[in-house]
């Protein structure tokens, strides 16, 4: 937080560090207030997110997103990244006892699909970019965030990973189906299904590669370990609180 708020386009949109002091057993980093209210998504008719507020949200973090990885970005170096694939791959596939079919085409997608000859700088990554982590206030003719809980953060190749985060919880907290359900619905309805949402996410996602020269080509295989990734961590976070009941 200390590098960001030097930075001219980010310094009004993040939290200020004030102070860092340790009471008791416990660890406090005080912050500066931000103002907003979180983005809260609403269900249109249709059955997706009402598609004016989607606009004006996602036309505002694509471009916060952008500002952010264009600002943090640094060359790739001493980091093995095919080593990262191939262990992401076999521990999805050990964990989620994924069948020979399954196996293969997760392999494809992510080993052959062009991702190391499209990962050539870390940026920051956010870890948590969520509607709840951003608030959002009205400013004359834009809209203005602030993005908040910076505990996940840190230099990532996978940068876009954020995008992906905030369009699947963005659908999440409008959906009307629950459980396991709705968050496998809530993957198609953001990027494989023909829908008013998805169409506004591959616009914005196409604007976001185009500024990170990143192969639209290549969104598939950023997508398929995005998901990968994500599964055996949560699969880690319940693992860790088993002990704990």
């Amino acid at each position: 937080l200390e590098r960001l708020v030097k930075i001219p386009h980010l310094r009004d949109s993040i939290p200020h560090p004030l102070f860092y002091t340790q009471m008791g057993e416990t660890f406090v980093l005080g912050e500066s207030f931000l103002e907003g209210e979180p983005i809260i998504p609403r269900m249109g008719k249709d059955g997706f997110p009402e598609q004016t507020p989607a606009q004006r949200h996602m036309q505002s973090v694509t471009e916060w997103l952008i500002s952010l990885h264009h600002n943090t970005a640094e060359e790739l170096t001493s980091f093995p990244l095919r080593q990262y694939l191939e262990t992401t791959i076999k521990e999805c596939i050990d964990i989620y006892m994924l069948d020979s079919f399954e196996s293969k085409i997760l392999g494809e997608m992510v080993i052959q699909g062009g991702l190391e000859r499209n990962i050539f700088q870390f940026a920051l990554l956010h870890g948590d970019f969520v509607p709840h982590n951003i608030l959002v206030s009205e400013r004359p003719g834009n809209l203005r965030i602030g993005v908040i809980d910076w505990i996940s953060a840190e230099r990532s190749p996978f940068a876009l990973f954020d995008f992906f985060s905030f369009c699947i919880v963005y659908y999440l907290h409008s959906r009307k189906t629950p459980g396991i359900e709705g968050y496998q619905e809530a993957i198609r309805n953001s990027f494989f299904r023909e829908n008013t949402f998805s169409s506004m996410v591959k616009r914005y996602l196409k604007e976001y590669c185009q500024e990170m020269n990143i192969k639209v080509s290549s969104l598939r295989s950023f997508l398929a370990l995005f998901l990968a990734s994500s599964a055996v961590r949560e699969y880690r976070q319940v693992a860790s609180l088993v002990p704990y009941g």
